[in-house]
């Protein structure tokens, strides 16, 4: 909607925005139109059939008006010839608005919302970069719970240490038993 429909009291109830909702109450000078108190949209306010489904370009020459396309899928996209102008439809997700910004540059087909798709690649980037920090972290984990288990190993091992006597102490590993050799 255009912003010049704005709902009933919006200047006293900030929540309302600047957005429409249709007047409901029953004493609504709204509703019957009263003079003054705001416009209701109807049927005669739509867009002209001449400029309907043009967007604003502004490029290095200046702004103009291009016809556009709604694109949803990847075989539509296809169909697009070099320098026409298309808008991602806003049911597509972010992996898809990906490869169709990607697709959109080999054919040399204009985006006219690539905010969109701008938005779409950092959101690629940072899911990478987080799968990344993960697998990183799992391998840390990894690392350290192998050099855990490896002491633990070791301190269940027997060790071979000199007895208090000038005689050396030696582990006969069958039985688990240490004597002493003098």
């Amino acid at each position: 909607m255009s912003k010049r429909f704005k709902a009933q009291d919006y200047k006293r109830y900030k929540k309302l925005g600047q957005r429409w909702r249709r007047p409901v109450g029953r004493h609504s000078k709204l509703k019957i139109n009263k003079g003054g108190s705001g416009l209701v949209p109807r049927i005669g306010y739509r867009t002209p059939n001449a400029v309907r489904f043009l967007a604003k370009i502004t490029d290095s020459k200046g702004a103009s008006l291009a016809k556009t396309h709604l694109v949803h899928s990847m075989n539509e996209l296809e169909k697009m010839q070099k320098g026409e102008h298309i808008i991602l439809a806003s049911s597509i997700g972010k992996r898809k608005v990906v490869l169709l910004a990607d697709k959109a540059k080999q054919l040399g087909v204009h985006i006219v919302n690539s905010q969109r798709a701008r938005s779409a690649k950092r959101m690629q980037k940072t899911i990478a970069y987080r799968k990344d920090l993960a697998k990183k972290e799992r391998q840390k984990a990894e690392e350290q719970e192998k050099k855990e288990k490896q002491k633990r190993t070791d301190a269940n091992e027997p060790t071979l240490s000199a007895s208090k006597h000038t005689g050396v102490k030696t582990v006969d590993e069958k039985t688990k038993t240490t004597e002493n050799k003098e």
